[in-house]
């Protein structure tokens, strides 16, 4: 297995996609400055070859990283030779690939092209020897890195004696020591355990062996009390027998007696009940009819009482509209009376007015004549005298009439008051009982509302009911198709479905709608006729083809077999004739055609020549002989027994098994029962849910009435509202007039009587004070000379001008007082009118009403009365005499029964004495049986007991002598305190089943304790065994590596030197071998003496490096089977003669062995020993190899031509010959 190429892209230096070959199967030379990616190759083959190095976290650090950037994945692929099939597939060319896809993603793997896992890809390499089993991971011997060398020049004799093993192969020992180890201590494990559950199982045993002596001896006494039970058991038996023989014929005898003295009381109790039956049954018809009398009159009673009621509440509420009448009236008159007050007032004020005038007009006149004349004093002075006394006289008349005046309309404000209050307390209460009323329909509309929502309730409860009944039907719908899915049924539904979506006319229907089949030749027409039983029955062709037409290709296969090509002919002449002929050979069978029949008798032609068609060539036998016999015999279509189809070349086509087919028919059987069950649920639900449906609409019904009720309530007004929007408003005014009222009586107290007073007397008392005031002028003038001075004379002016202005403000208040007079005076006119009057009407209206039903309800009362007294004179007098004359007539019966009962005396005598004797009887049959009882149920225990015994016979026969029953019972009482005493407390009563269990236990240990000292001195062998295959495996490896590396040295160094490998074993059962290689007899031409590794120069330990790995490839070539060697510049070290003295060797080692070596170098002498050149160089940041000739690759290295290669060493000359 060789290398053919190495691909790569993304790796490390080379960002490009690089292929390096086909390579050279002998040796190939790699030249290229330090840094220009030659290593990078080598790890490419290594990366490959290396699945367990890496990981999400390391293997990005292998991707290629330039002035462009990290590439974002990449590869490295090498294609191997497997023409020698050392890898483990059968293909010449296998290519590995792995796959970077970047930091945190796993690797990607490939054989081939094929992805694989790793652990796939880990156990191809292993199978081919490339990788060690044990240490996959570590870097194989064959590929030699820069500076490996130098470490395996420096290694300590056990690591070279591990390069030995893996290269040797036999690193799977290593596996196998590991696994069988683990066996063996596994296997130890449970011997101990084995060990510890002997030792426990050993103490147990010889506690169970004690207790089974003590149950052994309890198992005695026991054996002991249950065979003297049995004995006891026997000769109660026997005494028991005899009992029950005795009992049997006096319960007989007795029994006898009995049935004659039931007879006899049978008979007096017969003539006794003729002799009271008669008069019992009239005196309780007639008592009845009383009742129901009684409770007429009772009913027509609390009719009268309730018409009584309704009189007395109609007389009074006419008392009350009665009432109202009266008080509006009342009301009515007392208005009258206001406004005659009113009108009063007026007309003082009219008075007052007028006087005020005549006043003013007066003063006016004074005011001229003062300006005027000079009056003669003393004639005015007399005057002046007489007009002062008139007017004190008026000024007294006027403060009376004014007293009076006031007190009158006090009292009559003050008497209105009241009245306005009572007429305010009626609307209140009328308003009380209307807003009562409106509670009672608002609790009314609520009722509806509640209705409503409980009718919604009940609506939807139904549609969910109607909902989940169609669910139902559905469920059971397809339950029925599933369960009619074996038989006729199911493929039937199908085909009917395909016809009604037809929608033709022409269709007869279905062959299996037209047909009885039995139950026990279903399951022969199921396996034999299914195509034929769903075929669709049609008038003519030009039918068919409008089927065939409608119904798509995906249905199934539905064959259409119309009426006008049955043929006739073919049916039941030869059906016929077959069985003739079956019948007269003596074969016992039928013809299918013979147990199938239509539906009626009455059906139609074509019915019974389509069965005959169909089925006249079908025989149906009991037993499989019979059915080959006729097949042989007639030649037929087909012979079933229950479902068999046994076809004419005797060979058995349909069918299972007898019990497979049995349960094909039970099956069918129970599906069709299923099926039928079915359907007759899914009929009720449908009626159910036409129920459902019918009291869904009529509770749809409902609500939309209920719903129109509440609508209509709440959209239209009552006229309850009317009426109380009438009263509000007529108790606002009420409430208004009372505070007119208040506030008249307040403006009465006031203003109005005050003013009155004060316009009267103001204009009296000034009237006075200015005749006084004149009076004194006159009599001062008089005095003084008799003349009136100027200034006097224009003091009366100005006191005439004063006086005139208080007269006009007083005349302007009067005539405002007045005003206001009058509105009061029209609006109590205005009340009068509209208000009292259409008060009084409606409650005349009302007053009418309620005589009318006061007068209807007299009535009503008259004819109850009058149907009461004739009830209860008539019908309760008649009911009462016959009542009367059935109890004169039982009592003469009772009277004559006495009479009876003294002359029959000994009967009754004779039927105590027979009903005395008879509970007597009856108690000593109960007894006896009651004891019967117990001595059977003693019978059958003593029986059982004697049969529990297996030692003792079955046929048992014991002499019983006397006493010995009272013996055998007081010894089963000592064996039952004996069993019952404290030796046998704690007996275990299971101790011999576990003694037996723990022996048994005891024996399967000792075999598995023996089992496992086999199996680990076994794996003990076999680890022997295979330490000593192993050292033989070792020393044969480090024979052939010894030599070579001897022959190699001498090749490469001289003749003149020497070198050998020393093998030193050691033995470790549980580690496996163990030793070390050491170099003995190490000599070079420079000196005779041998010398030891830390003595030697680099390059000498490089030499013996490189001999010891080619040693170990060479070796592990024969035994292995991978023949590659890679050296990456191992030269470094070397001078010119090592280096042509290596190349000379590695060459003839490629060619000899058939090893192929991939080496770089930048020295001149490895490149003319190459059968093959490479050139690998850096550009813009990656790596490129291009295949070279000797001389480029001689001029890279510095050499210049091949021209000049007479300038190396003849040694090398030779090699290259070779």
């Amino acid at each position: 297995m060789r290398i053919a190429r190495i691909t790569c892209r993304g790796f490390k230096t080379y960002r490009d996609t690089v292929t390096v070959g086909p390579l050279d199967p002998h040796l190939n030379c790699i030249v290229g400055m330090n840094g220009s990616g030659k290593s990078s190759l080598f790890g490419a083959i290594l990366f490959v070859l290396s699945p367990h190095s890496g990981g999400q976290c390391s293997s990005g650090n292998y991707l290629h990283e330039g002035p462009t950037g990290k590439a974002l994945s990449g590869f490295a692929e090498i294609e191997l030779n497997n023409s020698d099939k050392s890898f483990p597939l059968d293909t010449d060319r296998v290519i590995l690939r792995r796959v970077l896809a970047g930091i945190g993603k796993n690797d990607e793997f490939m054989i081939n092209g094929k992805h694989v896992t790793r652990s796939e890809y880990t156990t191809l390499l292993q199978a081919s020897g490339l990788i060690g089993r044990k240490n996959s991971h570590r870097l194989p011997f064959f590929i030699v890195e820069q500076g490996r060398i130098a470490a395996t020049a420096t290694l300590s004799e056990v690591d070279r004696f591990q390069m030995l093993k893996e290269a040797a192969g036999i690193d799977v020992f290593d596996e196998k020591r590991a696994e069988s180890i683990a066996g063996m201590e596994e296997t130890e494990a449970k011997r101990l355990r084995v060990v510890e559950l002997l030792s426990e199982i050993d103490k147990k045993c010889e506690e169970l062996q004690l207790e089974t002596v003590e149950l052994q001896e309890f198992s005695r006494l026991k054996r002991e009390k249950e065979w003297t039970e049995y004995q006891a058991a026997a000769l109660e038996k026997e005494q028991l027998v005899k009992i029950r023989a005795e009992l049997v014929s006096d319960l007989g005898a007795k029994r006898q007696r009995l049935e004659e003295l039931e007879y006899r009381l049978s008979e007096l109790a017969t003539v006794s009940e003729a002799e009271t039956e008669a008069p019992s049954s009239g005196t309780q018809e007639a008592c009845e009819k009383l009742e129901r009398i009684k409770i007429e009159i009772s009913q027509k009673i609390a009719e009268r009482n309730e018409i009584q009621t309704s009189l007395e509440k109609a007389n009074l509420a006419l008392s009350q509209a009665t009432e109202l009448l009266h008080e509006m009236e009342s009301k009515k008159e007392e208005l009258i009376n206001e406004m005659e007050v009113q009108n009063v007032s007026l007309n003082e004020y009219k008075l007052a007015r007028s006087k005020l005038q005549q006043a003013k007009e007066e003063t006016e006149q004074e005011l001229q004549s003062a300006s005027v004349e000079d009056w003669n004093l003393p004639e005015r002075q007399d005057q002046l005298s007489l007009v002062k006394t008139s007017t004190e006289r008026r000024l007294a008349a006027v403060e009376k009439d004014l007293c009076q005046k006031s007190s009158e309309l006090e009292i009559l404000v003050s008497d209105k008051i009241p009245m306005k209050q009572a007429e305010i307390r009626l609307v209140e209460e009328e308003l009380i009982s209307i807003e009562s009323s409106e509670q009672d329909v608002e609790r009314s509309r609520r009722a509806r509302e509640e209705q409503l929502r409980e009718k919604n309730t009940s609506l939807f409860n139904q549609r969910q009911k109607q909902f989940d009944l169609q669910r139902q039907i559905e469920k059971l719908e397809s339950e029925f198709k599933e369960a009619s899915g074996s038989v006729l049924r199911s493929s039937n539904w199908n085909t009917r479905e395909l016809i009604c979506r037809s929608e033709i006319s022409g269709v007869r229907g279905l062959v299996g709608e037209f047909l009885k089949i039995p139950a026990p030749y279903r399951v022969a027409v199921e396996s034999l006729f299914k195509s034929v039983l769903f075929n669709i029955v049609v008038d003519t062709d030009e039918v068919a083809d409008s089927i065939a037409s409608k119904v798509s290709s995906g249905k199934g296969k539905v064959t259409l077999t119309p009426i006008n090509r049955l043929s006739s002919s073919a049916g039941p002449g030869m059906g016929g004739r077959l069985l003739e002929d079956i019948t007269e050979s003596g074969l016992n069978a039928q013809l299918l055609s013979s147990v199938i029949a239509p539906l009626n008798d009455d059906q139609e032609t074509w019915v019974r020549t389509m069965i005959d068609s169909f089925f006249s060539r079908t025989a149906i036998v009991d037993t499989m002989d019979t059915g080959v016999e006729i097949a042989k015999r007639f030649k037929i279509d087909a012979v079933t027994l229950e479902g068999d189809v046994v076809s004419k070349d005797l060979v058995v086509k349909g069918g299972d098994t007898f019990g497979a087919r049995k349960r094909k028919g039970g099956e069918i059987v129970r599906n069709w029962q299923q099926s039928i069950e079915l359907k007759h649920k899914i009929d009720l639900l449908k009626n159910e849910k036409s129920l459902v449906s019918q009291e869904l609409r009529v509770l749809e019904a409902d609500v939309g009435e209920i719903e129109k009720c509440v609508v209509g309530s709440a959209g239209q007004p009552s006229s309850l509202d009317s009426k109380k929007s009438d009263l509000k408003a007529k108790h606002n005014l009420l409430k208004r007039e009372l505070h007119s009222l208040f506030e008249t009586r307040a403006e009465l107290d006031k203003y109005i009587i005050p003013n009155l007073k004060d316009v009267e007397l103001k204009s009296i008392q000034d009237e006075l004070v200015r005749i006084e005031t004149e009076l004194i002028s006159v009599s001062r003038r008089i005095a003084c000379g008799g003349s009136i001075s100027q200034d006097a004379q224009r003091v009366s002016i100005e006191v005439a001008k004063r006086r005139l202005e208080e007269i006009n403000a007083q005349l302007s208040g009067i005539d405002s007082e007045f005003v206001g007079l009058r509105k009061r005076v029209s609006a109590t006119r205005s009340e009068l009118d509209h208000f009292v009057s259409s008060r009084i009407d409606h409650l005349g209206e009302v007053a009418d009403e309620r005589r009318r039903e006061v007068s209807h309800l007299n009535e009503k009362l008259v004819r109850a009365n009058a149907g009461l007294v004739v009830v209860e004179c008539n019908e309760l007098k008649q009911a009462e005499l016959e009542v009367k004359a059935r109890l004169d007539e039982e009592a003469a019966l009772r009277a004559l029964r006495e009479e009876e009962k003294k002359s029959k005396g000994t009967v009754d005598e004779e039927k105590k004495r027979i009903e005395d004797e008879m509970e007597s009887l009856m108690t000593s049959v109960k007894a006896k049986e009651l004891k019967l009882t117990n001595v059977e149920a003693d019978i059958v225990s003593a029986g059982n007991s004697m049969r529990n015994l297996s030692s003792i016979p079955s046929q048992e026969s014991i002499v019983a002598g006397p006493g010995q029953l009272r013996q055998l019972r007081a010894r089963i009482v000592e064996l039952t305190s004996e069993l019952a005493s404290s030796k046998f407390a704690y007996l275990n009563k299971r101790s011999i089943e576990q003694f037996e269990r723990v022996a048994s236990e005891q024996h399967d240990l000792h075999n598995r304790h023996a089992e496992l000292e086999e199996s680990y001195s076994s794996i003990k062998q076999l680890l022997f065994d295979m330490s000593e295959k192993e050292a033989a495996m070792i020393r044969d490896s480090f024979s052939r590596v010894d030599a070579y590396f001897s022959a190699l040295f001498k090749k490469v160094i001289g003749d003149r030197a020497s070198a050998s490998l020393c093998l030193r074993l050691g033995e470790d059962t549980k580690t496996g071998l163990s030793g070390t290689i050491g170099l003995e007899n190490v000599c070079f031409p420079d000196g005779a003496r041998s010398k030891h590794m830390h003595e030697l120069s680099g390059g000498q330990r490089t030499m013996i490096a490189l001999c010891f790995l080619v040693a170990l490839q060479k070796a592990s070539g024969q035994s292995s089977r991978n023949s590659f060697f890679l050296l990456d510049e191992v030269d470094a070290a070397l001078d010119t003669n090592y280096r042509s003295s290596l190349a000379s060797a590695l060459s003839l080692e490629a060619v000899t062995s058939g090893t192929q070596v991939l080496l770089t170098s930048f020295r001149p002498e490895f490149a003319p020993v190459s059968n093959k050149h490479w050139l690998v160089s850096m550009a813009g940041g990656s790596t490129r190899v291009v295949a070279c000739t000797l001389d480029d690759a001689l001029e890279f290295v510095g050499v210049g031509t091949s021209e000049q290669l007479s300038s190396l060493p003849a040694q090398n000359e030779i090699s290259v010959r070779e």
